[in-house]
């Protein structure tokens, strides 16, 4: 979803379906230099990883620079037979990989 800087409110809304349905779902971010959105990022990044998914950056070329969507995946799905590279086949820069500002978060 695109909600022009509101994802983490939807997000918050979902809590109960993230719990229990546990969905794949796309939300764009702007994982910029600027400080707003770089705090922005890393509150959205946190709310997801706390519901156990993980967040592969999908390799486009987008409008804005600093737009990035991200692929989020339940981790006991992201474990089957890379279910997130499945996702998304076809050109080999626009399979996901995974987030750079994700595994520098866990290291």
């Amino acid at each position: 979803f695109d909600a022009e800087g509101h994802e983490l409110s939807i997000l918050r809304g979902m809590q109960r379906t993230l719990s229990q349905t546990r969905p794949l779902f796309t939300a764009e971010a702007f994982p910029s230099e600027k400080p707003s959105e770089r705090r922005a990022f890393r509150q959205l990044k946190l709310f997801i990883h706390s519901f156990n998914y993980t967040m592969h950056e999908v390799r486009e070329t987008c409008g804005n620079k600093g737009c990035r969507n991200f692929l989020c995946v339940p981790a006991e799905l992201a474990r089957v037979g890379g279910i997130a590279s499945r996702c998304a086949e076809g050109e080999s820069q626009r399979r996901p990989v995974p987030c750079l500002a994700c595994a520098d978060s866990r290291s």
